[in-house]
Protein backbone atom coordinates (compact mmCIF):
# COMPACT_ATOMS: atom_id res chain seq x y z
CA UNK A 1 0.00 0.00 0.00
CA UNK A 2 2.58 2.03 0.89
CA UNK A 3 4.50 1.97 -2.62
CA UNK A 4 1.32 2.39 -4.78
CA UNK A 5 1.04 5.82 -2.01
CA UNK A 6 4.66 6.37 -3.17
CA UNK A 7 3.56 6.12 -7.18
CA UNK A 8 1.23 8.55 -6.45
CA UNK A 9 2.61 10.83 -5.19
CA UNK A 10 5.52 10.67 -7.83
CA UNK A 11 2.76 10.80 -10.54
CA UNK A 12 1.06 14.04 -9.08
CA UNK A 13 4.38 15.84 -7.92
CA UNK A 14 4.80 19.06 -9.50
CA UNK A 15 8.41 19.03 -9.06
CA UNK A 16 8.45 15.45 -10.97
CA UNK A 17 6.61 17.89 -13.38
CA UNK A 18 8.94 20.27 -13.92
CA UNK A 19 11.82 17.42 -13.88
CA UNK A 20 9.55 15.44 -16.87
CA UNK A 21 9.15 18.89 -18.56
CA UNK A 22 5.31 18.54 -18.03
CA UNK A 23 4.97 22.11 -16.51
CA UNK A 24 7.12 24.93 -17.59
CA UNK A 25 9.42 26.57 -15.92
CA UNK A 26 12.51 28.93 -15.70
CA UNK A 27 15.60 26.28 -15.50
CA UNK A 28 18.52 27.84 -14.75
CA UNK A 29 20.83 24.94 -13.74
CA UNK A 30 20.53 20.72 -14.74
CA UNK A 31 22.44 17.84 -14.42
CA UNK A 32 21.88 14.34 -14.70
CA UNK A 33 20.76 14.08 -10.76
CA UNK A 34 19.60 17.91 -10.15
CA UNK A 35 17.82 20.70 -11.20
CA UNK A 36 17.18 24.37 -10.11
CA UNK A 37 14.75 26.58 -11.37
CA UNK A 38 13.05 29.59 -10.43
CA UNK A 39 10.75 29.96 -7.96
CA UNK A 40 7.22 30.46 -8.71
CA UNK A 41 6.65 32.81 -5.96
CA UNK A 42 9.39 34.37 -5.10
CA UNK A 43 10.36 35.73 -1.10
CA UNK A 44 13.05 37.88 -2.10
CA UNK A 45 15.19 39.21 -5.07
CA UNK A 46 16.78 36.16 -5.96
CA UNK A 47 15.08 32.40 -5.29
CA UNK A 48 15.62 29.54 -6.47
CA UNK A 49 14.99 25.80 -6.18
CA UNK A 50 17.69 23.11 -6.11
CA UNK A 51 16.42 19.70 -5.99
CA UNK A 52 16.99 16.02 -6.70
CA UNK A 53 15.27 14.61 -9.61
CA UNK A 54 15.17 11.06 -7.39
CA UNK A 55 11.93 11.90 -5.41
CA UNK A 56 12.44 12.16 -1.93
CA UNK A 57 9.40 13.42 0.02
CA UNK A 58 10.95 15.95 2.61
CA UNK A 59 13.57 16.28 4.89
CA UNK A 60 12.08 14.12 7.53
CA UNK A 61 13.16 11.07 5.00
CA UNK A 62 16.35 12.02 4.73
CA UNK A 63 18.91 9.04 5.80
CA UNK A 64 22.80 8.23 6.25
CA UNK A 65 22.82 7.53 2.64
CA UNK A 66 21.32 10.83 1.31
CA UNK A 67 24.79 12.31 2.52
CA UNK A 68 26.79 12.68 -0.34
CA UNK A 69 23.64 13.91 -2.46
CA UNK A 70 22.86 16.81 0.30
CA UNK A 71 26.74 18.10 0.35
CA UNK A 72 26.29 18.25 -4.15
CA UNK A 73 22.96 20.33 -3.28
CA UNK A 74 25.51 22.39 -0.63
CA UNK A 75 28.19 22.97 -3.72
CA UNK A 76 25.72 23.46 -7.11
CA UNK A 77 23.06 25.75 -4.85
CA UNK A 78 26.28 27.71 -3.05
CA UNK A 79 27.96 27.98 -7.25
CA UNK A 80 24.78 28.00 -8.81
CA UNK A 81 23.39 31.23 -6.62
CA UNK A 82 26.47 33.28 -6.97
CA UNK A 83 26.77 32.82 -10.83
CA UNK A 84 23.06 34.04 -11.48
CA UNK A 85 23.65 36.78 -8.89
CA UNK A 86 26.51 38.05 -10.58
CA UNK A 87 25.18 37.47 -13.92
CA UNK A 88 22.28 39.71 -13.04
CA UNK A 89 23.53 42.40 -10.91
CA UNK A 90 26.80 43.16 -13.79
CA UNK A 91 28.17 45.93 -10.93
CA UNK A 92 28.44 43.36 -8.11
CA UNK A 93 31.57 42.40 -7.02
CA UNK A 94 32.19 39.21 -5.08
CA UNK A 95 32.50 41.15 -2.29
CA UNK A 96 29.27 42.58 -2.51
CA UNK A 97 27.72 39.00 -3.48
CA UNK A 98 29.37 37.81 0.16
CA UNK A 99 27.46 41.10 2.26
CA UNK A 100 24.35 39.71 0.88
CA UNK A 101 21.77 37.61 2.71
CA UNK A 102 21.68 34.03 1.31
CA UNK A 103 19.39 31.58 2.55
CA UNK A 104 20.30 28.06 1.69
CA UNK A 105 17.75 25.26 3.46
CA UNK A 106 14.29 23.37 3.89
CA UNK A 107 11.37 23.58 5.21
CA UNK A 108 10.31 20.88 7.54
CA UNK A 109 6.34 19.32 6.88
CA UNK A 110 3.92 20.66 7.42
CA UNK A 111 5.27 24.27 6.21
CA UNK A 112 6.89 22.71 3.18
CA UNK A 113 4.87 23.96 0.41
CA UNK A 114 5.42 20.82 -2.56
CA UNK A 115 6.41 17.17 -0.96
CA UNK A 116 9.68 16.99 -2.97
CA UNK A 117 12.75 17.48 -1.63
CA UNK A 118 13.85 21.12 -2.32
CA UNK A 119 16.75 23.59 -1.15
CA UNK A 120 15.86 26.77 -1.00
CA UNK A 121 18.84 28.76 -2.68
CA UNK A 122 17.86 32.77 -2.04
CA UNK A 123 19.73 35.74 -1.97
CA UNK A 124 18.41 39.29 -1.26
CA UNK A 125 15.89 41.30 0.28
CA UNK A 126 12.83 39.86 1.24
CA UNK A 127 9.74 40.64 -0.28
CA UNK A 128 8.51 41.48 3.68
CA UNK A 129 9.07 40.84 6.95
CA UNK A 130 7.02 38.61 7.63
CA UNK A 131 8.22 36.40 4.43
CA UNK A 132 11.63 36.79 6.17
CA UNK A 133 10.32 35.05 9.31
CA UNK A 134 9.82 32.05 7.67
CA UNK A 135 13.04 31.61 6.49
CA UNK A 136 14.77 32.12 9.63
CA UNK A 137 17.50 29.43 10.23
CA UNK A 138 17.17 25.90 12.27
CA UNK A 139 14.13 26.96 13.67
CA UNK A 140 11.18 24.38 13.60
CA UNK A 141 9.78 25.44 10.49
CA UNK A 142 13.02 25.88 8.74
CA UNK A 143 16.39 24.11 8.69
CA UNK A 144 19.60 24.99 6.77
CA UNK A 145 21.74 22.50 4.86
CA UNK A 146 24.63 22.77 7.09
CA UNK A 147 22.41 21.56 9.96
CA UNK A 148 20.85 18.97 8.23
CA UNK A 149 23.96 17.76 7.09
CA UNK A 150 25.44 18.14 10.36
CA UNK A 151 22.53 16.05 11.86
CA UNK A 152 23.29 13.01 9.65
CA UNK A 153 26.75 13.32 10.22
CA UNK A 154 26.30 13.48 14.11
CA UNK A 155 23.40 11.11 14.31
CA UNK A 156 25.39 8.00 16.72
CA UNK A 157 23.83 5.23 14.38
CA UNK A 158 25.69 7.00 11.19
CA UNK A 159 28.88 6.78 13.28
CA UNK A 160 30.09 3.63 12.42
CA UNK A 161 28.97 4.28 8.23
CA UNK A 162 31.25 7.65 8.45
CA UNK A 163 34.21 6.16 10.17
CA UNK A 164 34.19 3.01 8.04
CA UNK A 165 33.53 5.65 4.68
CA UNK A 166 37.17 7.26 5.82
CA UNK A 167 39.09 4.22 6.12
CA UNK A 168 38.12 3.05 3.25
CA UNK A 169 39.05 6.46 1.19
CA UNK A 170 42.41 6.67 3.49
CA UNK A 171 43.34 2.84 2.09
CA UNK A 172 43.00 4.07 -1.28
CA UNK A 173 45.05 7.22 -0.50
CA UNK A 174 47.42 4.83 0.36
CA UNK A 175 47.50 2.19 -2.63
Amino acid sequence: MEEQNDVKAKHECIFCKIIHREIESEIVFETEELIMFSDIKPECEFHYQLIPKRHITNINNLKYEHLDLLIQLKKIGEKQLKKLVLETKKDYTDEDYDRMDKKFGFHRPPFNSINHLHLHCAAGKFNNFFKKLFFIDNVYWYKTIDYVIEQIENDPLNKDKINNNNNENENQTQE
